[in-house]
């Protein structure tokens, strides 16, 4: 998780309420996927897996990966087919957003 000090544990549950309703507000512009990066990863990786669940939005991220692991963390990409076209869609961050 990113190091916020405005993220205490008193305000998790707040937190994770303001991103179901970004997360609401994107299923309902038809988004299909987003990218995860520095403001998302607040919200922790078990709660933006529950929320993308929810709401049926693909969490992207190639190079988020856990460091136990060393696999992602999330689906690194994402493939659609748009209009009878392919489209593929890769979720990365940067090293120091």
């Amino acid at each position: 998780m990113v190091a916020n000090p405005l993220v205490t544990e008193e305000r998790k549950g707040e937190i994770e309420s303001r991103a179901s309703t970004y997360f609401r507000s994107f299923k309902a512009m038809r988004y299909q996927a987003l990218n995860v990066g520095a403001h998302e990863m607040v919200v922790g990786p078990d709660a933006l897996k529950r929320l993308s669940k929810r709401h049926g939005l693909a969490l992207l991220s190639a190079n988020i990966v856990d460091d136990k692991t060393g696999k992602p963390v999330f689906r690194e990409s994402l493939i659609k087919t748009v209009g009878g076209l392919k489209i593929g869609v890769l979720g990365l961050v940067t090293e120091s957003p």
